[in-house]
């Protein structure tokens, strides 16, 4: 059986009426996705964002390319699934 890393999610404050936009689709925006899921639930997250696009969903959200034009509020945060490379 493949073991799930756990990659702990970012000191961030999260509100109510807030929207987290992840960018990335890997093991580490699955960790995320699922941290946040489980302390404010999965309708915070409102996407995935890849260069491309692809895949189409992820973890049951959409994932929308960089090129796409993105309605975004001044609630949205974005949060970015990479490994600090320092």
């Amino acid at each position: 059986m493949h073991r799930r890393e756990f990659f702990a999610l970012p000191d961030m404050q999260i509100n109510p009426g807030d929207r987290i936009w992840i960018f990335g689709t890997n093991e580490i925006a699955r960790s995320y996705f699922e941290q946040i899921c489980t302390r404010y639930g999965e309708h915070v997250v409102n996407g995935f964002i890849e260069t491309l696009g692809q895949p189409a969903k992820y973890m049951g959200k959409k994932v929308f390319s960089l090129s796409e034009k993105l309605e975004i509020g001044e609630r949205d945060k974005f949060l970015v699934a990479a490994l600090n490379l320092r």
